[in-house]
């Protein structure tokens, strides 16, 4: 009789998803005795629940979304059974985001080991965002996005990024340093054609929506543009601080747009600023982006290697910040800046600073998560001095982050050349 066992990087691959499905099961036994009203038995089952039955509600979330939502439906028709199948749907995407870190270690001659460890301890400190949101479905895409271009496979590259920014949002902003290797190695056609197939792809899945006559994708945007500053957002905690200090007077309140939001004249005059903000930030970005591989190139060290360190830094740094200026920054969030923080540990770049933002990044998790036990569990939203101090210390390390690895890696692209092994 034939016997099968994991061996070598397989090996690797069935540790790690054992540890992970070891976490997970513990999850639903938990939320199971202790009847835990979780979001995806409660918003998450009543949105597949209501699309099974031909109603296509007005949600917060893009189109493609409603697919991750609405296949643990059919197999499940009670809130419980619907939590357990869409448990085994996010272990699956976890797996596919183990074996592509394994493929992105090896493409770099990284420890495929380490890298896949690096992934789950990184997943595993937000296991409860990961099993009880959908925002690994994004994130997954997006990594598989990213390898795709990293492996020249430029039309699924495109496409996959379409498919993740159709079902979260913040995909998007990787469209333009996509655009930026395209312009720097003058692929006008590639670039054309890249951008085409996003926007084909994106409105191929929004077309049952408008075809169906519903307002679901005027409604997502409206939502998120008229929704306040929540109260775990960078600006929150820098206004909470203030409050704490006797400088202004705020509150928290849970409002329509489902969040915990901070109110008071402070956060009321900052608010219609963010969006803005954010957006101006995101352009600086790009245009110092340019820069540095226009610059790269004009030295005579843009390669491979450097190309991948460029879109990792820049790609980082756009995801990045689209959170800590935004008007919101749920602890979910996190989720995606794993594959980017990944992505960095894996190049050739300087030792000294991967452990450095691998360090920073666990403790702004680990940090997450004493905020969501503070301000959720124990004062249930409201606002207080211990949790939003929290909340500006996990801001404040992200900030840190952000600032860490863009000027290391720019330091180290445009000073020593870049070795094609790790240091």
């Amino acid at each position: 009789m034939m016997k099968t066992r994991c061996t070598g990087q397989r090996r690797n691959i069935c540790l790690f998803a054992l540890v992970f499905a070891i976490a997970s099961v513990a999850f639903l036994l938990v939320v199971g005795h202790f009847d835990i009203n979780s979001e995806v038995r409660t918003n998450h089952f009543a949105v597949a629940d209501a699309i099974i039955h031909g109603i296509l509600p007005d949600v917060e979330y893009p189109p493609f979304a409603l697919v991750f939502l609405t296949v643990p439906r059919f197999f499940a028709d009670t809130p419980g059974g619907y939590e357990v199948a869409f448990v085994a749907q996010t272990y699956v995407f976890f797996i596919i985001g183990l074996v592509l870190a394994g493929k992105f270690a090896k493409r770099f001659n990284y420890s495929q080991y380490f890298a896949m460890l690096a992934y789950t301890v990184m997943m595993l400190l937000m296991l409860e965002f990961v099993l009880d949101r959908y925002d690994i479905f994004p994130m997954v895409l997006t990594m598989l996005s990213l390898y795709c271009f990293m492996t020249k496979r430029y039309a699924w590259a495109w496409l996959i990024l379409s498919v993740a920014t159709m079902t979260k949002l913040y995909p998007a902003v990787l469209v333009p340093v996509y655009l930026m290797i395209y312009l720097v190695d003058k692929e006008w056609k590639g670039a054309l054609k890249g951008v085409a197939i996003y926007v084909i792809t994106a409105l191929l899945i929004a077309l049952p929506i408008f075809l169906l006559g519903s307002d679901m994708i005027q409604y997502f945007f409206g939502y998120h543009m008229d929704r306040p500053i929540q109260l775990e957002s960078t600006a929150s905690s820098f206004i909470s601080f203030a409050a704490i200090l006797g400088l202004t007077k705020v509150w928290a309140e849970f409002g329509a747009s489902q969040s915990d939001n901070l109110l008071g004249a402070w956060p009321d005059a900052v608010e219609p600023f963010l969006t803005p903000l954010m957006v101006t930030s995101l352009l600086i970005l790009y245009v110092f982006g340019g820069y540095l591989l226009l610059k790269l190139k004009k030295s005579g060290r843009y390669n491979e290697n450097s190309k991948m360190i460029a879109l990792g830094m820049i790609s980082f740094a756009a995801v990045t910040l689209f959170v800590i200026v935004g008007k919101v920054f749920s602890a979910q969030y996190m989720i995606w800046i794993v594959p980017f923080v990944l992505f960095l540990l894996i190049l050739p770049i300087d030792h000294i600073l991967k452990r450095r933002m691998l360090i920073i990044f666990i403790a702004a998790e680990v940090l997450t998560q004493l905020n969501f036990a503070v301000n959720v569990g124990i004062y249930e939203g409201e606002f207080n001095d211990i949790g939003m101090l929290i909340v500006l210390a996990r801001n404040l390390l992200m900030i840190a982050l952000l600032i860490l690895v863009a000027n290391g890696v720019r330091r180290q692209l445009l000073g020593d050349p870049v070795d094609s092994t790790d240091q």
